[in-house]
């Protein structure tokens, strides 16, 4: 149970120490006003991961150069026990974002062109980061 003032507007709640284990979870809220009328249930379900993803660092990102664009490929690099998503940066220096920055995807390789921001690309030496974030936020890295 939770209270708040008469003129107090709650768009969330935070709850910590709650023991959950890993799992999924069914949620239900409602709310009861001073004349204690009862709200229907608002229903939600949730999942508790823990798991990082796992790095095989002996592998390095693929990466090539086709029809003046990048391809970068992690295929086999990242693993978890549930599905990833990706974020992917580039620079012309290394932890740069000038070429690319936090692109999302749930694909294991991107193509993307040198924007016209970065003027020389004769000679471009491209630095990319591919984070993979697990179903529960946590994440790792690879780098090239």
């Amino acid at each position: 149970l939770m209270f708040f003032a008469d003129v107090q507007d709650v768009l969330y709640a935070h709850f910590t120490e709650t023991a959950l284990t890993e799992g999924a979870y069914d949620f239900s809220v409602q709310a009861v006003n001073k004349l204690f009328k009862i709200s229907n249930k608002v229903k939600a379900n949730s999942t508790v991961d823990t798991s990082v993803p796992t790095v095989d660092n002996s592998k390095n990102l693929a990466l090539s150069w086709i029809n003046n664009k990048v391809v970068v490929s992690w295929d086999t690099i990242f693993t978890a026990d549930d599905a990833l998503f990706y974020e992917v940066s580039s620079g012309s220096a290394q932890a740069g974002v000038d070429i690319i920055q936090w692109q999302e995807t749930s694909n294991t390789s991107i193509t993307f062109g040198i924007p016209a921001s970065v003027s020389a690309t004769t000679g471009l030496t491209v630095h990319v980061t591919v984070t993979a974030v697990s179903i529960g936020g946590h994440s790792a890295n690879a780098n090239r």
